[in-house]
């Protein structure tokens, strides 16, 4: 997905994701850095305020993922080692060829993470959307592919390795529908 399908969808999107798009799109490729008052016109063209951005750009500071340099009154920002991780990550799993055939497994992950904990829950969901996880239920996702080491270092990073099951399965009956 280029920065172009993203920042057309905006609307659908958190600003967060259209500025590290942008980062692993173009700027990272353009010198790596850029100025808060060009971010800002650049994404005001596809719709993102002023106060979006710059509360897109503190939340990401605040997170470790992008640092300032301030020359005089004007701030220029570019991507930590974290954030870049963040996107070479994405990209390689993004990018990644499967390059097996489908042999009939599915990779099945559930979870009990306690309300206390919403914000890691919340990241170890966005995570496995990203690894290519879909979601049967809340607590239930599926994937075609075993990524059962990924999901161990995520479960581990999180510190969740405790509250995470990761099932193989293959469907042992055939489904054929009523005829209409």
């Amino acid at each position: 997905m280029t920065t172009r399908n993203i920042i057309s969808r905006s609307s659908t999107y958190h600003p967060q994701q259209v500025v590290l798009t942008l980062y692993g799109d173009y700027i990272l490729h353009l010198g790596g850095e850029i100025g808060i008052d060009t971010l800002i016109r650049l994404l005001a063209n596809f719709g993102l305020s002023q106060q979006a951005v710059r509360s897109a750009i503190s939340r990401m500071s605040r997170k470790g993922l992008i640092k300032v340099r301030r020359v005089g009154r004007r701030s220029y920002y570019s991507l930590t080692i974290a954030g870049r991780t963040l996107l070479t990550e994405g990209a390689r799993r993004i990018f990644k060829r499967k390059t097996t055939k489908w042999d009939g497994t599915w990779n099945i992950v559930t979870y009990s993470i306690p309300e206390k904990t919403r914000e890691t829950r919340d990241i170890f969901r966005r995570e496995l959307g990203w690894l290519g996880y879909g979601p049967l239920s809340e607590a239930t996702w599926i994937s075609p592919y075993d990524m059962t080491v990924e999901v161990n270092e995520l479960a581990e990073k999180l510190k969740i390795k405790d509250r995470v099951q990761i099932f193989n399965a293959k469907q042992v009956n055939s489904f054929n529908p009523p005829a209409s």
